[in-house]
């Protein structure tokens, strides 16, 4: 997942990278409920099933890019949830520069 880009390359999604998380959450959640070692998280944990099963909605959309439904899907909740750290990572990331009331 390519920051800035929206494109996913085929490689490898680094989760500990600070600007990997807002445009890729996404498909690493997609792909870490599916494969990965959070499986029982993702079916046992509502955070986590809301936030899988939002990714997965999105990525049924011709439209969607891996930024828009990570946003959607994980940063924008987890800042509503009161996560500060999301709050300026949406800000930062998933807010357009001239859109001061979503910043």
């Amino acid at each position: 997942c390519l920051e800035g880009t929206g494109d996913y390359d085929g490689g490898t999604i680094s989760v500990t990278r600070k600007d990997a998380h807002p445009h890729c959450s996404c498909p690493f959640e997609i792909w870490n409920c599916q494969f990965g070692n959070s499986a029982d998280t993702c079916q046992n944990t509502l955070k986590w099933r809301i936030s899988h099963e939002c990714c997965l909605e999105k990525s049924d959309d011709p439209n969607w890019t891996y930024k828009d439904s990570s946003c959607d899907c994980s940063t924008k909740p987890d800042c509503e949830n009161g996560n500060a750290r999301q709050c300026l990572g949406y800000a930062e990331n998933c807010c357009y520069e001239s859109d001061d009331a979503c910043k």
